[in-house]
């Protein structure tokens, strides 16, 4: 551990560690003697373990993993984790034994999933992406922040005081942290915290939240554009501007085997070949705007009362389902042939095949769930946040 601590910046107070304040620098608890291997993807590959490292499970965004396994049964019921004291606004990250999530009252937490019981807390929140033996997403006034996923110990960037707010999430890779401003590419050192400009971007009012990165490439929709950002070189490589007029960057977007997959306002899903920018297919699905999730060989998109699933090969809606699908759902995750879909009252889990439906959870009529993100798969749970200050676990009746 102390290798792993020299090796960082560390700057400002560390996160409350079980019930003690760890002092920058400091090895945090005694409860620290656990060894951790190195987890979050590395670019391009997917997730080797059952871990749920990041939103969209890679850098691609993808959305899938093959290993990570959910109820068995056709029948679920909700189950009361801990409390997270406010609203968790982003899904749930999972990496060597251990949960981590944020609140909306800018603070961040690691569970013992054995145990679940509470290791540390820090006093920064934000999105979480666990990345070798780090959290990195937190930002607060142009400063990232990242947390040691054993102790809790705080990192810090330098303070960026060239931008006047940062508006993706960033992305951790082995060549450093990308985020976007809003009309720049910033890179992030890991060990010294400095932030260089890779790229000047184009001025946009709308940015894609989550951008996808593959092979030295950024993918990120900017106002009506999609944007492909070789960060290496550094150029904008091509830009894509769908021929109906609708925006993609309210769609986070996707990269599987040399295709990006994303979805504009006016309701249609592209395929755009990631050498070129030229679009493969396109397919009205009825939906605008939504993230996919890439999958076996179909993309799945969810909307109000509608749930998609799309052959990545012919551009052809293979099913529909969700009929009862009310309000806005969030992001569909795949995880071992079954297609999760959210919404705030309700959660559904759908063969990623056919379409039928396995099972189906509705909160009981005196509850006061309202999940507020995602879902996250690992070992037979799903887990979520809800508004309602808990982290809830959906498992077999």
């Amino acid at each position: 551990m102390v290798t792993q601590l020299s090796r960082r910046q560390w700057l400002g107070t560390c996160a409350t560690v079980a019930g003690t304040t760890a002092i920058a620098g400091c090895s945090g608890s005694d409860e620290n003697g656990n060894e951790e291997d190195e987890h979050g993807d590395s670019d391009g590959e997917e997730s080797s373990s059952s871990d749920w490292p990041m939103y969209g499970v890679d850098l691609q965004n993808t959305g899938y993993h093959p290993d990570a396994t959910g109820p068995a049964g056709d029948e679920v019921i909700e189950r009361k984790v801990i409390d997270t004291e406010m609203t968790g606004l982003y899904p749930i990250t999972i990496g060597d034994g251990m949960l981590y999530g944020t609140n909306a009252g800018q603070s961040i937490y690691a569970l013992k999933l054995e145990t679940e019981e509470i290791k540390w807390k820090g006093n920064v929140g934000g999105s979480t992406i666990v990345h070798d033996e780090m959290i990195y997403g937190p930002v607060s006034d142009e400063t990232l922040y990242g947390y040691d996923t054993d102790s809790g110990d705080q990192w810090e960037s330098e303070q960026n005081n060239s931008v006047s707010a940062f508006v993706t999430q960033p992305i951790p890779t082995s060549d450093g942290i990308f985020i976007a401003s809003d009309d720049a590419i910033w890179r992030f050192d890991f060990d010294t915290g400095e932030s260089t400009k890779v790229i000047d971007t184009p001025l946009a009012n709308v940015t894609t939240e989550w951008p996808a990165f593959d092979d030295k490439t950024l993918y990120i929709g900017r106002s009506a554009g999609l944007h492909a950002i070789n960060v290496d070189t550094p150029e904008i490589e091509w830009t894509f501007e769908p021929d109906n007029g609708g925006s993609v960057a309210a769609s986070n977007p996707v990269v599987v085997d040399g295709t990006v997959y994303v979805v504009n306002t006016e309701e249609r899903l592209h395929a755009i070949d990631t050498d070129t920018g030229e679009e493969e297919w396109a397919v009205d699905v009825d939906i605008a705007g939504g993230s996919p999730a890439v999958a076996e060989g179909m993309v799945y998109l969810t909307g109000p009362r509608s749930v998609v699933a799309v052959d990545i090969n012919s551009g052809s809606i293979e099913w529909e389902a969700g009929d009862d699908v009310a309000l806005e759902p969030y992001d569909a995750v795949v995880a071992s042939g079954i297609c999760y879909v959210a919404t705030s009252f309700r959660m559904w889990g759908y063969d990623a095949d056919s379409g039928d439906l396995i099972w189906k959870y509705e909160r009981p009529d005196d509850s006061e769930i309202r999940f507020s993100a995602s879902p996250t798969v690992f070992d037979d749970t799903i887990y979520a946040p809800s508004s309602d200050d808990t982290l809830y676990a959906i498992e077999d009746a």
